[in-house]
């Protein structure tokens, strides 16, 4: 009750309190927009190399992936809520995001798989065969 009347007062007074970063509430970017993001993202770096309906099934699959990876993050740690309220595309340069995307041209693209995925990802033969083989490391575990 005490606490409460001094944040009031506080508020009253226009001076801002220790509490107000606990305080602040953040909400959560819709998955629409980091759809966009890394629809966008993915688009220019790929400048052509990849049919645009590739890039939108890999940019929906990363859309949900990332969009439940934070709201879990939000909800588990409540201090971090702002750096996860606002998709972040150097979020893409985790390797569970690469991982994700070569799992998809894999099944999908099998044919292609591997043209596909160094063009997407930005990587030469030798690295993706590096990451194939650090994802088995991962999946053995």
């Amino acid at each position: 009750m005490r606490k409460n009347k001094y944040i009031k007062l506080l508020e009253y007074l226009g001076i801002p309190n220790r509490w107000s970063r606990l305080n602040a509430s953040y909400a959560l970017e819709s998955k629409i927009v980091s759809f966009e993001k890394i629809k966008n993202y993915y688009s220019t770096n790929v400048n052509g190399g990849i049919p645009d309906a590739i890039i939108l099934e890999i940019a929906e699959i990363i859309a949900n992936y990332q969009y439940d990876s934070y709201r879990n993050l939000w909800k588990e740690y409540p201090k971090s809520r702002k750096r996860y309220s606002i998709f972040d595309t150097k979020d893409l340069k985790n390797p569970f995001v690469y991982w994700k995307i070569m799992d998809y041209l894999k099944v999908a693209y099998t044919e292609s798989y591997q043209e596909y995925a160094c063009v997407i990802l930005g990587v030469n033969k030798e690295i993706l065969q590096k990451q194939e083989v650090y994802k088995g490391w991962y999946d053995i575990k």
